[in-house]
């Protein structure tokens, strides 16, 4: 959409580039700017070491939902998992979906789901209220940002959603800046889930592997005893349990 209304959602173009027209700043002001840009310059950086990096996917959503809160003084960020339901990994904030009214639920529901079928990130402007859960739309008293998380194995849609719900006297263009820096958050947590899941089928196949190994090592041993105590030795330093006789 090219819509400039601020009632009517309006989704992302990746290509958009943010006007540099406008009316002359003075010196206190192109500071701010240049301050706000380095900083987010830097939340960028910090989260693509993390992308790179070995933490868990509960301690990087930690780190990436409080990364985009801090840069755009968001009212609340929440990572949705998409599997057959939807399932809250991680939320952040004032305004959460634990803020919305029991009645809204659904409508707020289908608008994840829809835009979860969709794949293309969207702001929603805020609908205060809305609780037909046939239609989808933003309950809350501010607009939302939502973008999918996207997985290059995945065929049935994307694994994950980021929910950003901005701030509530924002403007059409700034709500536009605000998208493209959630849609690049989100290429970020796709390239770690991926990398997460590289990782996660490594140690499966390095574990088949020695448990492989294990199992012949153990086939070449006749005495009863020996291989009693073997077993033992060789399942608590596979599995990391504690040996036990």
């Amino acid at each position: 959409m090219t819509t400039t209304d601020g009632s009517e959602p309006f989704v992302f173009t990746p290509n958009s580039a943010p006007s540099t027209a406008g009316p002359e700043r003075g010196d206190d002001t192109d500071r701010l700017v240049k301050e706000t840009r380095r900083e987010i310059a830097e939340i960028v950086r910090e989260v693509a070491v993390a992308v790179r990096s070995d933490r868990t996917a509960d301690e990087f959503f930690s780190l990436l939902v409080d990364r985009i809160a801090r840069a755009m003084a968001a009212e609340g960020v929440i990572v949705w998992r998409v599997t057959d339901e939807l399932v809250a990994v991680r939320r952040l904030g004032r305004t959460t979906d634990q803020s919305i009214p029991t009645e809204s639920d659904g409508t707020h529901r289908r608008l994840l789901s829809e835009v979860a079928s969709v794949g293309q990130p969207v702001v929603v402007p805020a609908t205060p209220g809305a609780a037909d859960p046939d239609m989808p739309a933003n309950p809350m008293q501010v607009p939302v940002a939502l973008v999918p998380i996207e997985l290059e194995t995945s065929f049935d849609g994307p694994s994950s959603l980021l929910e950003v719900f901005l701030e509530s006297n924002c403007g059409v263009a700034t709500q536009r800046g605000y998208l493209r820096f959630v849609a690049q958050m989100a290429d970020l947590a796709g390239e770690f889930l991926r990398s997460d899941q590289l990782r996660t089928l490594r140690r499966k196949q390095n574990l088949a592997t020695t448990v492989d190994e294990a199992v012949i090592a153990l086939h070449r041993i006749d005495d009863q005893e020996v291989l009693e105590a073997a077993i033992v030795d060789r399942a608590a330093e596979i599995f990391g349990f504690d040996r036990v006789g």
